[in-house]
This record gives C-alpha cells, sequence and structure tokens, in this order.
C-alpha cells in the first residue's frame, strides 16, 4: 500500500527544486522589465530579424513591422531548429529552459526560453489567473502545497516548486495512473489537503472524479478553483467535473511554444487573448491573415527572445472577436475553439456536423462516460466508446445505436465499446 508520505515525496532531488526557485527569483524582475518595455512587440521583431538567423537572412536587420514576416510551421521549425533560435543567447543553464512539445499530434518539438519567458510559462499564467479568481491569494499557503497540477504523462515525476509569486506557496505535480493503490493514496491525500487551485486536463480531472466518487471513506476533493488547459473543454465534461467538485472551471489554452495565450473570465465569453505580448492571427479560408474571424491561428510571442515563434501557425482552428467584455477586457476574445476536431462527416451525399451527433450521442439513456468518432475505410462511422461504471454496458449499447438508427437512418455507424480514448499523456479528442 501506497502511504501518504510515499506520495509526498518528490521524485526529483531537492537540488532541482532550489535550482527552480532560484530562476524564478532571478526571472521576475527580468520578466517584470520585458512587460514593461516601451513598444515590446516591435522591439522583439527588430531582435528577431537582426539575432534570428533565419529571419536575419530573409530581412535587413531592422524590421519591425509583424506583415513583413513570413508566415511559418511546425516543419520549419523541425527541418532548421538552430535558425529560429538566438545566435546571442548564452546561458549555461539552456538545458533547463527548455521544454518537449506533448508529440501527440506529430513528432516533439524542443521549445527553448529565455528567463523572462520560462517565468511566464510556469509562474506568471497563475498570477494572471488570480485576476479572474479574486479568491487565490486568500486561499493559497505560503511554503505548503495548495496549488496541484495532476498529470497522467508517464514520463512526469512528482515534483514542488515554490511560486514567489503566489506568496511562496508551493505547487505540485502529482501523477495519475501509475497504480490503484498509488490513486487510491492520490485521492486521500487531496481529500485531505488546502487546495487553492486545481489544475489540469479535462479528461485528466474526470479520471480523477470518477476516482474520488469510487474511494470509500468521508469527504471528496474540494478544491477552491479550478482549472483546465491542455486539450477541449467539452461542455458536458464541464458539467461533471463542476457539479463533483463544487466550483466553477476557468478554461485555459495553453500551447507549448507560446505558453498561456488566453483563458476565460467569469462572463464566460470567451478566452481572453494575452496581447499585452502575444499577437493572434487567423487565416481564413481563402488565406487572407486576419485579426478576427474563423481559420487557422497563427501566434507571435514577444516575450521569448531565444526561440523566435513569429507568425507561427499552430495548427488550431478558431474563432476570434474582438470588443469589450463586461470584466473589463477589451480585444480579441477566442469564442470557439475546436483546434484539430473535425466539424463535419460526410456519408454519402450527405453532410453531418459533429455537434448533431455529440447531441445524440449525450442524450442517450443509459449515458456513455466518454466518446470518439472516427471514419472508416469504407467512410462508415466508427464510435469508439466508454460506458458509465454504473451503466450495463449492453443496454447503453443498443439505446445508443436505437437513437443514432433514428436521427441518422441513412449513415452507418459501428460501435466499438472500448477501455481507454486517448493513451496516458495524449490529447482526448472526439471528434477525428
Amino acid at each position: 500500500m501506497v502511504s501518504w508520505g510515499n506520495l509526498v515525496a518528490d521524485e526529483t532531488p531537492i537540488e532541482s527544486a532550489s535550482v527552480n526557485l532560484d530562476l524564478a527569483l532571478e526571472a521576475y524582475p527580468q520578466w517584470v522589465e520585458r512587460l514593461n518595455q516601451p513598444e515590446l512587440k516591435r522591439a522583439f521583431l527588430m531582435n528577431c530579424s537582426s539575432s534570428i538567423p533565419f529571419y536575419r537572412n530573409l530581412l535587413d536587420g531592422s524590421v519591425r513591422d509583424l506583415e513583413r514576416f513570413p508566415i511559418v510551421d511546425r516543419a520549419d521549425h523541425d527541418v532548421s531548429y538552430s535558425e529560429f533560435t538566438s545566435n546571442t543567447f548564452n546561458d549555461p543553464r539552456s538545458d533547463q529552459l527548455s521544454i518537449y512539445t506533448n508529440g501527440s499530434l506529430g513528432p516533439s518539438l524542443c521549445v527553448s526560453w529565455d528567463l523572462p519567458s520560462m517565468f511566464d510559462l510556469n509562474h506568471a499564467s497563475y498570477l494572471r489567473f488570480s485576476k479572474v479568481l479574486p479568491g487565490l491569494f486568500t486561499s493559497v499557503i505560503p511554503g505548503e502545497p495548495s496549488v496541484f497540477v495532476i498529470s497522467d504523462m508517464p514520463s512526469d515525476l512528482r515534483t514542488s516548486i515554490v511560486m514567489p509569486g503566489l506568496d511562496g506557496t508551493i505547487l505540485r505535480r502529482l501523477i495519475l495512473g501509475r497504480d490503484e493503490s498509488t490513486d487510491a493514496a492520490l485521492v486521500e491525500y487531496l481529500r485531505h489537503a488546502r487546495i487553492a487551485l486545481l489544475h489540469g486536463k479535462p479528461s485528466v480531472l474526470l479520471n480523477l472524479v470518477e476516482l474520488d466518487s469510487r474511494h470509500g471513506g468521508d469527504g471528496r476533493i474540494a478544491p477552491a478553483n479550478i482549472v483546465c488547459s491542455g486539450e477541449n473543454l467539452y461542455a458536458d465534461d464541464r458539467a461533471r467535473i463542476e457539479a463533483w467538485l463544487g466550483c466553477a472551471i476557468i478554461n485555459a489554452y495553453v500551447t507549448s511554444e507560446a505558453g498561456l495565450v488566453a483563458f476565460e473570465c467569469e462572463k464566460r465569453s470567451g478566452m481572453h487573448v494575452l496581447t499585452d505580448h502575444l499577437t493572434v492571427e487567423v487565416v481564413a479560408s481563402d488565406g487572407t491573415v486576419r485579426s478576427t474571424g474563423t481559420g487557422e491561428l497563427l501566434i507571435t510571442n514577444a516575450l521569448n527572445w531565444r526561440h523566435a515563434f513569429v507568425r507561427y501557425r499552430i495548427g488550431d482552428r478558431a474563432t476570434v472577436m474582438a470588443g469589450a467584455c463586461g470584466c473589463g477586457h477589451d480585444g480579441q476574445t477566442i469564442v470557439d475553439l475546436p483546434g484539430h476536431e473535425r466539424e463535419a462527416y460526410h456519408s454519402g451525399k450527405i453532410s453531418i456536423p459533429a455537434a448533431d451527433i455529440a447531441t445524440v450521442i449525450e442524450a442517450s439513456r443509459p449515458p456513455v462516460k466518454q466518446y470518439q468518432i472516427a471514419y472508416a475505410d469504407d467512410q462508415r462511422l466508427i464510435i469508439s466508446w466508454i460506458p458509465e461504471p454504473s451503466a450495463d454496458p449492453h443496454s447503453t449499447s443498443r439505446a445508443l445505436a436505437a437513437r443514432l438508427r433514428e436521427r441518422f437512418p441513412a449513415t452507418t455507424f459501428e460501435l466499438c465499446r472500448v477501455t481507454a480514448i486517448n493513451t496516458p499523456g495524449g490529447k482526448l479528442r472526439r471528434f477525428l
């Protein structure tokens, strides 16, 4: 049996925690200085055109206008990684200032940061959340764990990070899905912890909710605030998480290449873009690039002067609007973010919106816990699904098949009951 003590013990050396704290303390004033730099975005572009080899070779070293920079994508960075990193960066701790993208949608990319952008990635995101979570600072405990990140990535380790920007509270990363005894200890530990903020992918938090609901004993996990990021937050999943954990979710759009891009306010009018240092553009279906509209997103991150992401095609589809929100934000807001999800399926001459199929599945009784829709080679639609733990899977399958036949009589569906939709550490996608 895994004890609480074993669960609390970190799997990374204390020296690493000390280095992380030292980096954060050193980075904070540099982060403030960079954010307050006059005309930050134009200064960043000028730096790119003079010290980033790819842009220095294309431009004359003094370009400050974003429109003159070409659109690039992951393939460009994969092939010529060194061409997009600064030739003036010189820090012996460079390995500690790099991360790798998830790799669930393609090859993993190494993303390098300098100190200010690293601080923004690991620490300032939580400072920004505090703007829409006014009780966050009163909930954290200085010197004690009170911010918890739940991961299901097998390669992740349990770690603790001191958060100097949040009154010195400790952020703990805990790993779900290793084995039953560790999961049980994790639930018991979190039930007794004071959780100022619980952060994770929606699918991971759903698994945590299911474990908590099945775990015996008194009480349940009760965070003061929840942030979801890392994959799409579907409305039905949101309702389940909020109902069990007892508080509202703040949905955030986070990428490995740019960090925190946008997040919700309490009005839930969409996710507000962090335009103080990010430029978000939309490539429309006709190829034009605009600041609003529907299409593929381009992201420019003016905080990271070591690894340049300029007009970078992130691979996600979204709808961006501009205007004022009741929370005080006035600027770009992402109002729809299907990302890599398919929007419609074609069966013969019929086009079926993915949302219509989702409505049928989610209204089916007995309910389905999770599902995914994909094409078969012969254009049949395969629905992989997981039953609710309390439901009879045979009754669920029959009811779901009947509802689909009734709503889409001209379309052939194949129902495949599975135990998991995505691999551990991967991103949940419903519409392939």
